[in-house]
Formats: structure tokens, C-alpha cells, sequence
């Protein structure tokens, strides 16, 4: 390589990282042995790093929901999930969405057997699971005996 040539393409190279240096902030390109340009670093406008999805809420993600197949108490289950709902602010189609997916069993073939606006309002939906599955109090001529809605049922 003459000295000329190799001038020019120091000049060339001079421009091309003043030029990449305004588009790419604090990156740099070098030379290779090959005559090849490689840039490195990062530049001011990365802004595949800093996208944010819009249907995302900033701040913790929500603790994975424990599940409810019917076999288990309603009241204690339904108050954490409440109690979750309410800390991340669900609207009642969240909590709606977050409740089916987490039922399983027993629990998701009877609400699967409800009509159809039951299954999509959480607030009917609710009523439903605690009316089938809340342990309730029946007061006997021999003092207070609990049970399961669903055993009494059975048992006649």
C-alpha cells in the first residue's frame, strides 16, 4: 500500500467515525488487519433496551397465585387472592382472567357448567364459588356441626 493510499484511507476513516460517533454516541469503530471497519460500545439510541410494554404495570411482579380445586377451603383461598388482587390494583376483568386460570378440578368443571355471564362476571362468578364451596354453619339440637355444603347434599 502507497503512503498516499494509506493517507486517503485514514482521512476516510477519520470521516466515517466522526460521522458514526453523532449516530452512535460514545461507540468507536476501528480498523481491522483486514481493512474492515467493526464497531463496538453502545449508542445513545438504543432504544430497543428502553421499551416498556404499554399493558404492563411498573413495579413488582405479582406472586404466583396459589391454585383452587375445590378440595381446599374457599374462604382462606379466595381472601389471599382478594388480598393480591387488590395490592396490584385488578381491574374486575383481571381479576376475572387471574381467577379461572388458577382453578382447577372440582372448581373449574363447576364454574365450566355455569351459564355463560356468569363465566364472564367476577362479581357473579364470586358469588357462585362461595355459595358451592364456603364451608357453612348449621346450628342441631346437639350444638353447632360444620360442613361442607356439598357433603350435605350428598349425603340425602
Amino acid at each position: 500500500m502507497s503512503a498516499s493510499s494509506w493517507y486517503s484511507d485514514s482521512e476516510k476513516l477519520k470521516s466515517r467515525q466522526a460521522l458514526s460517533s453523532d449516530k452512535l454516541g460514545d461507540s468507536t469503530e476501528e480498523v481491522t488487519n483486514n481493512g474492515k471497519m467493526s464497531t463496538s460500545g453502545k449508542g445513545k439510541d438504543d432504544s430497543s433496551s428502553r421499551e416498556v410494554k404499554s399493558n404492563q404495570r411498573s413495579g413488582p411482579t405479582p406472586p404466583k397465585l396459589a391454585i383452587f380445586d375445590g378440595k381446599s377451603e374457599w374462604k382462606p383461598y379466595f381472601m389471599q387472592f382478594n388480598h393480591i388482587a387488590r395490592k396490584y390494583e385488578w381491574s374486575n376483568e383481571q381479576k376475572l382472567d387471574r381467577l379461572i386460570e388458577c382453578l382447577r378440578d372440582k372448581a373449574l368443571k363447576f364454574v365450566s357448567t355455569r351459564q355463560e355471564t356468569v363465566q364472564k362476571d367476577y362479581d357473579m362468578l364470586v358469588q357462585k364459588l362461595s355459595q358451592r364451596f364456603e364451608i357453612k354453619i348449621y346450628l342441631t339440637p346437639l350444638g353447632v356441626s360444620c360442613k361442607r355444603l356439598d357433603s350435605l347434599l350428598m349425603s340425602q
